[in-house]
C-alpha cells in the first residue's frame, strides 16, 4: 500500500497540501492577529507553524516550481496588511513577529534548499 503518489503525480498532490496549508493558516491569522488571551495566541501560533511545516513539504514534492509562493503571498498580504492598519500595536504583537520571522524564514529555507543549475561547470 502506497502513501505517498508516484513521483509523476507528486506535484498534484503538492498543490492540493498547499491548498491544506492555506485553510489551516488563514483561520491562524485570524486567530493570532485579532488578538486573545496567551492559550488563543500559542493555539495560533502552533496552527501556523503546522501550515508551515505543510507548505514546505508541498514545496519539496512540488520541485523547481515556484507555485507554492502564492499562498506565501497571501500570508504576506495578510500581515502586511495587519502591519499597516495598526502598526504600534502589531509591532508588539507576539503572534505578528513569530509569523513574520517564519514566513521570512519559510522563504529563506526554500530558495537554500533548491538545487541550483549547474550553468555547464564539469565536475571532475
Amino acid at each position: 500500500m502506497e502513501i505517498l503518489p508516484s513521483r509523476a503525480d507528486q506535484p498534484r498532490f503538492a498543490i492540493w497540501i498547499f491548498v491544506l496549508a492555506w485553510l489551516i493558516s488563514a483561520p491562524a491569522l485570524l486567530m493570532g492577529l485579532n488578538g486573545g488571551g496567551a492559550s488563543q495566541t500559542g493555539f495560533a501560533i502552533c496552527m501556523f507553524w503546522i501550515a508551515c511545516g505543510l507548505w514546505f513539504w508541498a514545496q519539496r514534492l512540488r520541485g523547481k516550481s515556484a507555485g507554492g509562493f502564492l499562498v506565501v503571498g497571501f500570508w504576506l498580504l495578510n500581515l502586511i496588511g495587519a502591519a499597516l492598519s495598526d502598526f504600534h500595536h502589531y509591532i508588539k504583537d507576539v503572534f505578528f513577529l513569530i509569523s513574520v520571522a517564519t514566513v521570512f524564514f519559510l522563504i529563506a529555507a526554500a530558495a537554500l534548499s533548491t538545487p541550483r543549475a549547474n550553468h555547464g561547470v564539469v565536475a571532475e
